[in-house]
């Protein structure tokens, strides 16, 4: 008898052993931090902390949706004022949302807006519909997009950052995301500055903390899952050197924002001047514009890396996953952080940016469809 109860000692612990190597080889679930400062200009990185580790982007995807968007625009097919029909699917997805009915619209602009600002999960939805026809279609489009622009180790299964165990990425490939909407999206980039907008009779403001508190920012995103930990990707710009930043993993919004503001602090003064963005981030094979833009279009299927869309009902996601109204801090943000409206910056009234300096004339206005680009 004694033997035996041994022997079930001995099975229960290489039990737990296999356990716990079958746990070990979860990447993005075994460590959340990330950390990486790059020099916009050259594309150098400056500080890096696990760069390439695998980590749940949360709402840093509504980037590569707005990506896209933007593509879409730039191409014609989409102006400011086009209309979005928000889909059952899309108004049932969880909060943080805009909660638009199902059936009605909201502008392309207001779309964008509500994505930076609100992290809006059902409107992320509704522009992956209204461009691609479902979300799955639109997801794959977003990770062809992803390896043109030499992402290399992201996986995107949809268009909000909702959880999804099989969505992943690293730091370094959402500074290489931070990067390329800038330099692709001159026109369109201002639009990360907002920090707060009228929708109806709500005033919205963004859950971006370091817009008018970091000296230069003028954008980029936060994102918060349970999984994932407090993200963020943050671009700032200091007479003619630019930086992008990126920590993911945070243990609260106020200790990720502390320590994105004294990781740019730091790598600043290493930062080389100039006049133009780079076109890629050191450790990335990006292809070129025009493959870029194949690769992001065309209906192709995606490499091994992404399977077949699944038949399984999708996870909605439950209340404690979402990103917290306050992100951890203070509700809202001090009227004194907030700058006076850009000078015809924006059709929608009530629309409030972030303050630039002289010197960041470039993004200081979206007049109609065009800003001056760097």
């Amino acid at each position: 008898m004694m033997v035996w109860t041994a022997l079930r000692r001995v099975m229960v612990s290489l039990a737990l052993l296999l356990v716990v190597g079958v746990v070990a080889v979860s990447p993005a679930a075994a460590q959340k931090f990330s950390a990486l400062a790059v020099d916009a200009r050259t594309g150098e990185i400056l500080y890096s902390n696990n760069p390439d580790g695998a980590r749940y982007p949360a709402s840093l995807t509504k980037v590569m949706t707005l990506y896209i968007l933007f593509q879409e625009m730039k191409a014609g097919r989409l102006t400011l004022n086009s209309r979005i029909t928000v889909s059952r699917y899309a108004a049932g997805r969880p909060p943080t949302k805009l909660g638009v009915k199902a059936g009605q619209t909201v502008s392309v602009e207001e779309a964008i807006k509500s994505l930076i600002t609100l992290s809006a999960n059902d409107i992320a939805v509704a522009i992956g519909e209204h461009i691609e026809g479902s979300e799955t279609a639109f997801a794959q489009r977003m990770t062809r997009t992803a390896k043109a622009l030499g992402m290399s180790r992201t996986l995107f299964r949809n268009a909000s950052g909702l959880p999804d165990p099989r969505q992943v990425t690293t730091a370094r490939d959402m500074a290489t995301l931070s990067l390329r909407v800038q330099r692709d999206f001159p026109q369109y980039y201002p639009y990360f500055r907002t920090t707060s907008f009228k929708f109806g009779k709500r005033t919205i403001r963004s859950h971006n903390r370091l817009l008018g508190r970091f000296e230069g920012t003028n954008g980029i995103k936060t994102g918060y899952v349970r999984a994932s930990g407090f993200n963020l990707t943050t671009s700032a710009r200091r007479g003619d050197k630019r930086i992008i930043g990126v920590v993911m993993g945070g243990r609260t919004g106020r200790a990720r924002d502390n320590y994105m503001i004294a990781m740019l602090n730091k790598a600043f003064p290493k930062c080389e001047g100039g006049t133009q963005l780079a076109a890629a981030i050191e450790g990335t094979k990006p292809r070129s514009s025009e493959e870029i833009q194949v690769a992001s279009i065309a209906n192709q299927p995606l490499s091994e890396t992404v399977s077949k869309p699944e038949k399984k009902k999708r996870r909605a996601g439950r209340n404690d996953d979402q990103m917290p109204e306050a992100e951890g801090d203070i509700g809202g943000l001090d009227k004194a952080e907030l700058a006076a409206q850009a000078e015809s910056a924006s059709s929608l009234p009530g629309t409030t940016f972030a303050a630039v300096s002289a010197d960041q004339a470039d993004l200081a206005r979206v007049t109609g469809e065009v800003a001056s680009p760097d």
